[in-house]
């Protein structure tokens, strides 16, 4: 009985089909806790995971080669990355925000609009005391959820 030797694993892959899994888990998750049960799942939570799981298996192997980390060029680079969606989703939001909500809201879009621009939406709302669990959608904001809240940090960082 021939038994081929195994290949060594390649660890500069770039797919990664059990990452992707749970990246659908998650979605799903979100999706389906969200549509059905009307609560927050863990999802986002499985998002983050996944997440930290990635960065720390990149900078540990920039470690293991002895090369420096350079977060700031790293940060830079994601924010290069970012921004245009980012852009193009705030403004159409905006656009969203002018046809369909009353002009009295406006005031308050235009300050989540720059605030989720700039990665400090969570500290706005929790200034303008927004509750994510109050049963009252009326007043949701379209950006509440641009930056996620990871569930640990919801009491420090998302006015609960």
């Amino acid at each position: 009985m021939d038994i081929e030797p195994r290949q060594p694993r390649n660890d500069n892959r770039k797919f990664l089909p059990e990452v992707q899994g749970l990246r659908a888990v998650a979605v799903v998750m979100v999706v389906a806790y969200h549509v059905w049960f009307g609560r927050i799942s863990g999802g986002v939570d499985v998002f983050l995971l996944v997440s930290a799981f990635l960065l720390t298996g990149q900078f540990t192997r920039k470690l293991e080669q002895g090369r420096t980390l350079e977060l700031f060029k790293y940060w830079a680079h994601l924010f290069k990355r970012l921004l245009p969606l980012i852009a193009l989703t705030l403004l159409l939001t905006l656009l969203g925000v002018y046809l369909f909500m009353p002009e009295t809201r406006w005031n308050s879009m235009f300050g989540q609009t720059w605030a989720s621009l700039f990665y400090y939406q969570n500290w706005f709302l929790a200034s303008e005391a927004v509750d994510y669990y109050a049963t009252d959608h009326s007043v949701a904001s379209p950006l509440q959820h641009f930056w996620s809240c990871p569930s640990k940090a919801r009491s420090l960082f998302c006015g609960r």
